[in-house]
Formats: C-alpha cells, structure tokens, sequence
C-alpha cells in the first residue's frame, strides 16, 4: 500500500527496512540497488495510485531519500565483509584501477555468456591482466554499452528488459573486482543473485514475444523442455569434475591458463596420497606461474621435507616466512629439521621465536 504522495506507509516502512536487515544478516552481498530499481517495475512507483504519473525528479528523490536507511545498512555490511576478507587473504597480488575496471568489463560478458551457455566453468578464475588485449577489453564494453542503449530506449514499451538488465549490472558490482579481495578474475558462486535480473529479462520478454501466438503454451512449454533437457544434462557433466580434489583442480587447469592455484591445490591432492614427486612438479609449475605465492612455497617445502631433501625444503619454508611472517610453515618446517640433526637444547628457543 501507499500513501497518496507515492511514499510508504510508516508501519510498511517499518517492515520494508528489517527485512532487509535480516536479509542482510545472511548474505551482505544483497544490496539496496534492487530495492530502487523495481520500484520503477513491476511495483510502478513513479504513479500515483489513480494512474497519474509523478514528475520524474520528484520520483527519484522520493526512492532515493526513503532507501537511505537501506543503502546505509548494505554499506555497512559491506564495509564489514571487505574488512573481514582482508585480513584473511594474504595475497602478494595487488593490481592497478585499470587492470581491475578492464577485468571488470570482461567479466560482465563472461558472466553473461554462462548465462546463456554454462560450459568451461571453474572453481577458480585467475586474473589474466598480462593477457587481455586492449581489443577484447573494448568489444566487451562496446557490447554493454550497445545492449544497455537498446534497452534503455525500450524502457516505456517494455520496461521489464532494462530492470532485469540493471539487475544483472547492479547486483554484480560488490563482486565484479572494483575493489580487489582476494586472487580470483570472477567467480561462479556470485551469479545466483544477479542472474535473477537476466531471467527477468528472459521471462517476461519471452511471454511478450509469443504472447500472441495461438499455441504459446504449446512453445513454451517445448522450449522450457528443451532447455532444462540441455542444463540436466550440462550439470551432470559439471558434477563429475567434482568427484575428488585431482578431478576438480586438474579440470580447472584444462580449461583455464596460468592459474596457478590450481596447480598448488593439485600438488596438495597428489601429497596427502603420499605421491610426492607428482605433488612437488605441481607445486614447482604453481611457482614458475608466480614465484611470490606462499603457499605453495609453504606446501612445496613439507614435500621435500618428506623426500628427505631438507635444505630445499628448509629454503622454500624460509622463503614462505618472509613473504607472510605470520604464517607458522616456517616454524614448523624449522623445528623438524632441528629434530632431524638433534638439535632442540640449542635450537629450541630460537624455533619458537620464529
């Protein structure tokens, strides 16, 4: 319900503002944006209730200076979450505002293209800054740049492709890289959210396209067959890289290049089957990818360790400390070649300062 003026009741308000908190509470990734655009469709916030329309202006402030509460919890949360999350990644990766808006833009049409065709996905997308042509970058912002144009002139006559479409966009603008927490490009876990707005898109553009057709839900109903048939089938293939830790990360190198997490991941699979020369050429390409990652000079350290060879494994865990001081691999690796050469009465002290 509203009031005559377009605004919210007080008690409707009220509910409209803890729900969002809780909502909030699950997932802060839920921004406020969606809240404005859908007052424009479906729930027509720019008419009064008697079919008038509101002065454009008028509308927007109105949306905008009721939502503030709301867009000052989401800020909120996600001033959190960001803080969090950087104190947790360690990375030695640090790119440049254009690296991250180049990657951003490329994204944007990856996640659109898993939309339409979900293949080739990983569990995780390295950045490919070194690798992205000047061209790529500007096709995919000439290709948005086109599709929200289009959309945004139809916006009278069919109003629900540039709120889908703004959806898609907005949606994605916490996790699409502008801010940089963690090392990966993009990733499959944030589309669930934002694809909501592209089969907005798709839905209501579908019942306008046949809407008029004698034997739509016939169509229709064909299509959706069709269409789920291909998606089964598609998540059936997807699954399988999941069976184990060497079928995911070894899927995840196929189909993505230079990542070297992946190879890491790997190496550790191959460790904990005690197969350790496999376990070490992973952890070895994960460097010849990045000679700074930690981790694998962590993990590639307790390898050789293993093989007996305990200077390489004693430089690679001192190698791991210097470039994280905080992480313990050094200490470890430290204190059990002290145990190997029978050294704790004059070692011991110096081992557990480190």
């Amino acid at each position: 319900m509203r009031a005559a003026n377009g605004l919210l009741p007080a008690g409707t308000w009220r509910w409209s503002f803890f729900r969002p908190w809780l909502d909030v509470q699950i997932e802060p990734r839920h921004a406020s944006l969606r809240f404005v655009v859908v007052g424009y469709w479906p729930l027509n916030r720019f008419q009064r209730p008697d079919g008038t329309i509101i002065g454009h202006l008028s509308a927007v402030r109105d949306l905008v200076v009721e939502k503030i509460p709301l867009f000052l919890l989401s800020a909120a949360a996600c001033l959190i979450t960001l803080t969090i999350q950087k104190k947790v990644w360690q990375g030695n990766l640090s790119l440049t505002l254009a690296e991250r808006l180049s990657n951003a833009v490329v994204s944007y049409v990856a996640y659109l293209g898993e939309m339409i065709y979900p293949a080739r996905l990983a569990v995780f997308y390295p950045y490919q800054t070194d690798s992205l042509e000047t061209s790529q970058v500007i096709l995919a912002f000439l290709l948005l740049l086109i599709i929200s144009v289009f959309l945004w002139i139809w916006r009278r006559k069919y109003p629900f492709l540039l709120i889908g479409w703004l959806w898609f966009l907005g949606m994605f603008v916490p996790m699409i890289g502008l801010i940089q927490v963690g090392s990966q490009a993009r990733a499959d876990r944030y589309t669930y959210l934002p694809m909501i707005g592209l089969y907005i898109l798709v839905t209501w553009g579908a019942i306008e396209l046949f809407g008029k057709w004698r034997h739509r839900r016939e169509v229709l109903a064909g299509a959706a067959l069709l269409i789920l048939t291909a998606l089964v089938a598609r998540s059936y293939g997807q699954a399988s890289f999941w069976q184990n830790s060497t079928t995911l990360w070894s899927h995840a190198i196929d189909i993505t290049s230079r990542n070297y997490l992946a190879h890491d991941n790997l190496g550790n699979a191959f460790l904990l089957k005690g197969q350790l020369k496999e376990a070490v050429d992973q952890y070895d390409k994960a460097l010849e990818i990045n000679a700074d990652y930690p981790e694998a000079h962590s993990n590639l350290g307790v390898a050789l360790f293993q093989m007996g060879k305990h200077g390489k494994a004693f430089y690679n865990s001192r190698r791991r400390c210097g470039l994280i001081p905080t992480m313990p691999g050094h200490t470890s690796i430290t204190a059990m070649r002290f145990l190997r050469q029978a050294k704790l009465p004059t070692r011991l002290n110096n081992t557990n300062a480190r």
